[in-house]
């Protein structure tokens, strides 16, 4: 497995929620990125539930996006087991899709993690 780590992008300050959407420079940031790496070809994309992420997941890959239901992708400040998560998750991945090139799109806080973890197939764009 080929895997590959991009954050999720800026979030609309304005809207008054735990789960804003993109901003418009967000948005932006996506379509950049995306024409920075024309030559991969994903087979699948995970992200989290949340808006900012799984709106930067479908703007870099579009129909490609596998939503992690089990919130293994979303960083949670409450939960020490972040790390453990992670581990689990990137296992699963290993084993489930051993052939495939994949992206995870997540948060900062996520991303720190995932550089953490070490595997020789683990790219960040």
């Amino acid at each position: 497995m080929k895997l590959y780590i991009s954050n999720s992008f800026e979030v609309d300050t304005s809207v008054n929620n735990d789960n804003p959407p993109l901003s418009e420079i967000g948005i932006q940031q996506a379509k950049s990125k995306r024409i920075t790496f024309p030559d991969i070809k994903f087979d699948y994309c995970f992200t989290s539930p949340l808006i900012q992420d799984y709106g930067s997941a479908m703007l870099l890959v579009g129909d490609k996006v596998l939503i992690d239901r089990d919130k293994r992708l979303q960083y949670e400040a409450s939960l020490a087991d972040n790390n453990t998560r992670i581990i689990e998750f990137i296992d699963f991945l290993e084993q489930t899709y051993p052939e495939k090139t994949i992206l995870l799109v997540v948060n900062s806080a996520m991303n720190s993690i995932l550089q953490n973890y070490k595997t020789k197939n683990l790219e960040i764009i």
